[in-house]
């Protein structure tokens, strides 16, 4: 609470005196946002654009802002702009998203592919995006494609949780409980129960679970999947 009530006192002090100071009014929008209140986070975002229409971060303000309004057309025409100012990571990933809203599977993995493309191999961002690109390919039913994802990103990234876990999702998906229980067992070894409510909401355990119910073990954990949840 304090991480987040700070930043917007100081971001306030700043325009106090800067009204029209663009990085003060982007950061007071970011906080905005992460703090849920997404009205209000917009309208900032929308005094800062003209300020620097040429920023490409702050069209990805106005499209994360109208995306959790439900406004998805101008989500839309702002994920466009974001592109054509910058094409990367941030701004395909937008793009991915809001095709995947529409229903456009096979238009959001193409755009997850450049965004994968557009990032620095072994950098966390690019193999989360990566980790997003093999989910969406395992709601496509393309299980071979998402684990080859998986694979990819521990070659470039070793140990990292996410892929394992997704290794575990495939396993389970094929039935191979068993295998697939090891995978998640290591990979609960390796993230904070913060991080997995943030990235993995409940999914990771819920999966572990299930896994071993489908093996016919009993439940030795209960205490501890009711705090995970």
């Amino acid at each position: 609470m304090v991480f987040k009530v700070c930043p917007i006192s100081l971001v306030d002090a700043v325009l106090k005196k800067e009204p029209n100071n663009f990085d003060a009014l982007t950061l007071k929008a970011v906080v905005l946002l992460s703090q849920h209140h997404f009205a209000e986070g917009l309208e900032i975002g929308k005094q800062a654009a003209p300020l620097n229409p040429y920023n490409a971060f702050i069209y990805g303000i106005l499209c994360d802002g109208n995306v959790e309004l439900g406004n998805y057309q101008e989500a839309v025409n702002m994920a466009d702009k974001m592109v054509a100012t910058r094409p990367d990571i941030r701004s395909y990933s937008r793009v991915s998203y809001l095709r995947e809203i529409y229903g456009d599977m096979p238009g959001a993995i193409q755009a997850m592919k450049l965004a994968v493309s557009a990032g620095y191999p072994g950098l966390e961002q690019t193999e989360w995006a990566r980790m997003i690109l093999a989910h969406l390919y395992e709601y496509s039913g393309k299980l071979d494609s998402a684990q080859m994802q998986y694979a990819i990103a521990l070659e470039e990234r070793p140990d990292y949780a996410f892929a394992i876990a997704g290794l575990g999702r495939i396993e389970k998906a094929k039935q191979n409980y068993a295998e697939a229980i090891k995978y998640y067992e290591k990979a609960k070894g390796m993230i904070l129960e913060a991080e997995c409510a943030v990235f993995y909401p409940c999914g990771l355990w819920i999966s572990f679970q299930r896994c071993q119910s489908s093996c016919g073990e009993s439940s030795r954990k209960s205490a501890a999947h009711s705090t995970w949840l």
